[in-house]
């Protein structure tokens, strides 16, 4: 039997600027190895943690009209979104 991530605190680290799930699994596995505990791969971890947000309702939908807004999933601080038609540049969140 593999250990078992605490979801809810998985959930609530992704929700930090620069935390990814394989950041999340390496941290995992470095505790659980420590502890001398079987653990799951990646893949494995990706899709129970799926399952848990499906399951628990940890996942949110934005409501938006299509081309008044996009949405990027990034892990970093800030980013820079270029006009095109303009040239400007624009620091996104």
């Amino acid at each position: 039997m593999f250990a078992q991530p605490d979801w809810a605190r998985v959930h609530t680290e992704l929700a930090r600027v620069g935390v990814t799930l394989k950041l999340l699994h390496q941290e995992y596995v470095d505790t659980s190895g420590r502890a001398g505990q079987a653990t799951m791969s990646y893949d494995r971890f990706c899709r129970l943690y799926g399952e848990h947000a499906a399951v628990s309702g940890a996942t949110s939908r934005v409501g938006h009209k299509a081309g008044r807004s996009i949405e990027v999933d990034w892990s970093g601080p800030t980013m820079k979104l270029l006009d095109p038609t303009t040239g400007e540049m624009s620091t996104v969140y």
